[in-house]
């Protein structure tokens, strides 16, 4: 997976898509997401619906199940509002931005999607090949152990007739 690093007026964020239907957004590393004077780490989980758009949270799923797609926090620095959940204005804001800047992002650097959907297929026909290979292992190892069986059985049936 690549990542992309895009500026928006929250901060630098870092993109990930994974394929072609999805994209990871967080803040970029060593930075933070400011939204009107106050800094918070994000990442948020984006899928594009029926209308060909990105959203944020997966479009079959229910509202409460998509706004858990948004993790928004206060970074820690050693205060007490250390990993305190962004308000809801704060969300709202992060939300619009990080949605508006895929959007040009997607529009900007199409080649992205296409790489990453290359490459999450690879992966895909990799682990199968994986899985088949083990699965192959497994059967020829069954495949011993059911001729030694049937050595037994026919030696028993030998030596009881």
């Amino acid at each position: 997976m690549e990542n992309y690093t895009v500026t928006s007026s929250l901060g630098p964020l870092e993109l990930t898509p994974t394929d072609s239907g999805h994209i990871h957004a967080s803040t970029a590393r060593n930075s933070v997401s400011t939204v009107r004077g106050v800094d918070y780490r994000v990442g948020i989980h984006l899928y594009i619906w029926s209308d060909g758009l990105f959203h944020i949270g997966e479009e079959s799923k229910n509202t409460y199940e998509q706004r858990q797609s948004l993790h928004a926090v206060r970074p820690y620095t050693g205060t007490k509002q250390d990993g305190t959940p962004a308000t809801e204005p704060a969300r709202a804001r992060i939300a619009q931005v990080v949605t508006d800047t895929v959007k040009f992002f997607v529009k900007s650097c199409p080649e992205a999607l296409t790489s990453a959907q290359r490459l999450h297929l690879e992966d895909k026909m990799h682990r199968a090949e994986h899985d088949y290979a083990e699965a192959m292992n497994k059967v020829l190892e069954l495949c011993k152990v059911r001729d030694a069986a049937q050595d037994v059985f026919e030696n028993f049936v030998k030596e009881s007739v």
